[in-house]
């Protein structure tokens, strides 16, 4: 794997997916509380991602940051898109 896709996997995404979680989870809480659940899961996953990388470090810290991190960054978008999906299906038939 080359050095700038490493950054970029570690470092740069999981702060692009804190920024778009605070900006969602503002969001959901002025405008519509439905997206709510999802842009929490995406915040603690990119906080447990970084947490796992900056301040456990070494193999335990990669452990930490792959699996709990990008497991929960993954289950906040399927939260977020089954929820669009949801609310788009839930409008057609009303």
């Amino acid at each position: 794997m080359s050095v700038h896709l490493f950054n970029f996997l570690f470092y740069i995404f999981p702060t692009i997916i804190f920024v778009i979680a605070l900006i969602g989870i503002g969001w959901s809480v002025r405008k519509s509380k439905r997206y709510l659940i999802g842009y929490i899961l995406l915040l603690l996953g990119a906080g447990t991602h970084n947490y796992g990388l900056l301040i456990v470090r070494a193999w335990d810290g990669m452990a930490i940051s792959l699996f709990l991190g990008g497991g929960s960054i993954l289950l906040g978008l399927l939260v977020l898109f089954i929820t669009l999906i949801y609310t788009k299906l839930a409008a057609k038939l009303v």
